[in-house]
């Protein structure tokens, strides 16, 4: 799992808030929330997160082993579950 702890961290310890992350710099509110939740990210929003606080991609995420088997899952299964 891939989680923005890092990220929250550099927050805390530079007492950043929420507000000077919006206004400051630009990030988008809802990027922020799925962040705080470690939703998913796609390249694009890591890359704007990177830019914006001019941080590298590893001071912003970290990756913790767990026992997830991205093979168990069955995409055809799920692609064709509801057909048209």
């Amino acid at each position: 799992m891939i989680v923005a702890d890092p990220f929250w961290k550099y927050v805390e310890e530079n007492e950043i808030t929420f507000h000077t992350l919006f206004r400051t710099y630009d990030l988008i509110p809802v990027d922020l929330f799925l962040l705080k939740a470690n939703y998913n990210f796609n390249l694009q929003e890591i890359e704007r997160l990177c830019h914006s606080l001019r941080l590298t991609p590893d001071q912003i995420f970290t990756y913790i082993k767990d026992d997830f088997d991205p093979t168990a899952i069955n995409f055809f299964r799920i692609a064709h579950s509801n057909p048209i």
